[in-house]
């Protein structure tokens, strides 16, 4: 919620076949925006990335990008964009075929371009898509975790991890992800839920452990309440907070 004073009348930013969009406030208080452009009329259809900046106080998009995804996918799971100084990321799940994964994009001017090459930062098994992420406090990758089931990981800018794939964090009751945030600039942490149980866990990686994407190295769950699903995770300078819906 926002003062009255602050809030504007909505207004639409793209009227086309557009979906999946990720947004992020930069500290002048320009929004940056990037979705999924479907290109073609019959299925299956591909999609590009359609990127632009909102200034303060402003109703139209500025210095629009459109990048072209390689291979003929399409979008999965919902577009990331995630922001340091200069830097801007975006990150999104491409299926079914030949090259599918989490393809990244990034720009070091602030957005206004998007270099070759885009590439992947994750070789994904079937049904994965990014659902939340949480970038770094360096900005050199984020923590992921996927639109259902349960893997959760780390995606480095570098492409370090190409060949990994998100761990599974399951077992027992355990059978979904919820978010994923950081305590602090090295340990990772995630909110996950129960089958049908709705009880909503925490998930700590073991700050004497090296390696965010080896399951072994995070702590086991505690439960933090019963009859609590959706969780979102924030995070800032006075702690971590959990929100959640109750069932």
């Amino acid at each position: 919620l926002v003062p009255v004073a602050a809030q504007s009348a909505p207004f639409v930013v793209t009227e086309t076949s557009d979906s999946s969009p990720g947004i992020a406030v930069d500290a002048a208080g320009t929004a940056h925006l990037a979705w999924g452009t479907r290109t073609g009329t019959a299925y299956p259809y591909s999609y590009q990335v359609t990127y632009c900046q909102i200034p303060r106080g402003g109703t139209a998009c500025t210095n629009t990008e459109v990048i072209n995804n390689p291979g003929n996918l399409n979008n999965f799971g919902s577009t990331q964009v995630l922001l340091k100084d200069s830097q801007v990321v975006i990150l999104q799940s491409m299926c079914c075929g030949g090259g599918e994964g989490t393809i990244m994009r990034k720009s070091t001017d602030g957005g206004l371009t998007f270099p070759p090459p885009s590439f992947k930062v994750y070789t994904e098994p079937a049904g994965f898509s990014v659902f939340r992420s949480a970038q770094n406090a360096a900005g050199t990758g984020a923590m992921v975790n996927s639109y259902t089931g349960t893997r959760a990981g780390f995606i480095s800018y570098d492409g370090s991890q190409f060949a990994a794939s998100p761990p599974q964090h399951g077992g027992g009751e355990i059978s979904g992800q919820s978010d994923v945030g950081w305590l602090n600039a090295t340990q990772p942490f995630m909110t996950q839920q129960g089958y049908l149980t709705d009880h909503q866990f925490t998930r700590l990686f073991n700050p004497a452990a090296t390696g965010y994407n080896i399951a072994g190295n995070w702590l086991a769950p505690t439960q933090i309440d019963t009859k609590l699903t959706e969780s979102a995770i924030a995070t800032g300078p006075q702690g971590a907070f959990i929100a959640a819906r109750t069932t």
